[in-house]
């Protein structure tokens, strides 16, 4: 029907047009995340949301109590009243930096003007890297991690955004995985193999313990998401552990295995 390009929902904005805009973006997190991690989605395998040039759809950008109001405060969130929604548009944000490492690093086929550039992936992984430290740098204050936010809505939303931003397969990890390997045996080597090795740790150690305060909070509420990020960060926090002593190198077991613990 046209939903995803911004001229389908005309000058006005109308409850009708708000839902068009989010289903679609419902659609794009879905076909994301199937991707990553390796599903079949029939229902949408014919949308193929190949990349964020195929449509320039805005962002929802107002919460739904604020879409019916007079005059022109309809479809505005209030000055100075924090938005909800926010915290999914920084997710989908996530995800347009998850896309573009799909398309780059994890492309079947790449160009032949990157695969004859050795250092391409090198710098793809830089490029990256400085979109996550720029997305980390304007998330509003509100959503932003504090283990101490006393707003129980805002405190699980950005344990919810930051567990996507730490998720082994969603940004971080997923980028450099890569690149971890052993030195001599994979493409790892030198100090891009160790920074890789440290950049994962540290994700998976970090993204543990935003779930271990939500769960110290909110008990067994339920977050269906938190399975697999806690799964991927223990396998990779066991790894790394793992080939650190393969390596050589000095290594924590004690606190590495009360990480691993915490998860369980």
């Amino acid at each position: 029907v046209g939903a995803h390009r911004r001229n389908f929902f005309g000058p006005t904005p109308t409850i009708a047009g708000e839902l068009w805009k989010r289903a679609f973006w419902c659609l794009v997190c879905i076909d994301t995340q199937s991707v990553s991690c390796h599903c079949l989605f029939l229902i949408i395998s014919s949308l193929c949301l190949k990349s964020f040039h195929s449509y320039d759809l805005d962002f929802p950008d107002c919460d739904d109590e604020y879409w019916v109001q007079p005059g022109e405060q309809a479809f505005q969130q209030p000055a100075g009243k924090p938005s909800t929604v926010s915290s999914w548009i920084y997710f989908l944000k996530l995800l347009d930096i998850f896309g573009l490492a799909q398309r780059s690093i994890y492309a079947v086929r790449k160009p032949e003007r990157w695969t004859s550039n050795a250092s391409w992936d090198e710098n793809i992984v830089a490029e990256l890297d400085v979109a996550l430290n720029k997305w980390a740098d304007t998330v509003p204050e509100h959503i932003r991690w504090d283990p101490h936010r006393q707003d129980p809505l805002f405190f699980a939303l950005s344990a919810s955004l930051y567990s996507c931003y730490y998720w082994a397969i969603m940004v971080l990890i997923q980028i450099h995985r890569p690149f971890i390997f052993v030195p001599g045996k994979g493409k790892g080597s030198g100090m891009k193999y160790y920074s890789s090795l440290a950049i994962c740790e540290n994700a998976a150690r970090s993204c543990v313990h935003v779930f271990g305060r939500l769960h110290s909070r909110d008990g067994e509420h339920g977050y269906p998401s938190k399975y697999p990020s806690l799964f991927n960060s223990a396998i990779v926090l066991l790894l790394n552990l793992w080939g650190g002593r393969q390596l050589g190198l000095a290594t924590d077991p004690i606190r590495v295995m009360a990480d691993v613990n915490k998860s369980l």
